[in-house]
């Protein structure tokens, strides 16, 4: 952990130290998630998360007592984001999402009440997989697991906290989450029975918002391996009900579409889910059926329109670039 570009960042370090205050004390604020978890993979970040014990309302006082700007993104859930001041080589300014140790209250597969406590054992067996419970004090340099995460990392197991199934129940999202680590890490192995209870719960899906489905399928499309997450999703039935089950055919079509964009230094997730949408069959209707489920911010909404008329001569000649493969 000790090698990881955000320790040694200056925005990060004075965002710690911001929510440390004078009294240095352990355990007040720890790096969490996926930051941990690509930091011991060695593997580059893009968002890295903090939690802390500090009440919200003291998280933000902290905060811009420094001089910080602080907006709060999910307050009912004890999350805030702060801003850097200055920008990031990309141009942006530098940001990260802090939040409140939390329990669930009370879940219904799509929303959860949550109360806040300073357990951070609490915190980490209200998370999905065992590998997003780690956590890493960057005060005192030691690194947390209370739920076997750090093993099934090296061992690349992905598998729910306890219960698959009571993990599913409390957001059904998480069904897709699963295959979506399954195509951005693709050494990650999913349990067999956490497989079947995804089966069993898939039906919960249809609960949730398309905003949330659409956020998820992105980044699946956008992974390492998404033929391999879709055709595991298709080998346990996942999908079933909301008819993202893709033939063979489509999926051989779709992996060659993704070598050739490669090639060119060109990846694009929406393009790869529009193309899946019209090679799924069904036609116009079920294209349509479709994309309304799903639903995509204004800028995206605008390339679909754009990028339909398109859609069949690109269709044509990934099928034409398939048959002579």
């Amino acid at each position: 952990m000790s090698d990881a570009d955000f320790l040694h960042a200056p925005f990060f370090q004075e965002v710690v130290s911001a929510l440390q205050g004078e009294t240095k004390a352990k355990g007040l604020v720890r790096f969490v998630g996926g930051a941990v978890r690509n930091a011991l993979l060695g593997l580059a970040c893009k968002d890295v998360d903090l939690a802390t014990s500090l009440p919200p309302e003291a998280v933000v006082e902290r905060l811009e007592a420094r001089g910080l700007r602080v907006v709060p993104t999910g307050w009912a859930h004890g999350t805030v984001r702060v801003v850097g001041r200055s920008l990031s080589e990309g141009g942006e300014r530098e940001s990260c999402e802090i939040t409140t140790l939390r329990r669930d209250v009370e879940t219904d597969g799509r929303h959860a009440r949550v109360a806040f406590t300073d357990d951070w054992a609490e915190d980490a067996f209200r998370r999905d997989f065992t590998v997003n419970a780690l956590s890493f004090d960057p005060v005192s340099g030691r690194g947390w697991d209370y739920v076997g995460g750090l093993a099934d990392l090296r061992s690349c197991r992905l598998r729910f906290i306890g219960v698959a199934s009571a993990r599913i129940v409390e957001d059904y999202l998480r069904i897709l989450r699963l295959f979506r680590f399954v195509s951005q890490y693709p050494c990650f192995v999913a349990e067999e029975g956490d497989l079947r209870a995804c089966c069993e719960h898939q039906g919960g899906l249809s609960g949730l918002s398309g905003e949330r489905i659409s956020s998820e399928l992105l980044l699946l499309l956008g992974g390492e391996d998404p033929c391999g997450a879709l055709r595991l999703m298709g080998d346990w039935r996942i999908g079933a009900v909301e008819g993202w089950l893709f033939s063979e055919q489509v999926l051989g079509i779709l992996e060659r579409m993704i070598a050739f964009e490669q090639n060119l230094g060109c990846e694009d997730a929406f393009r790869r889910l529009l193309l899946l949408v019209a090679l799924a069959g069904g036609g116009e209707d079920f294209r349509k059926k479709l994309t309304d489920r799903l639903v995509f911010a204004t800028a995206l909404r605008k390339r679909l329109v754009s990028l339909e008329k398109s859609l069949e001569s690109e269709i044509d000649f990934y099928k034409n670039n398939s048959q002579t493969s």
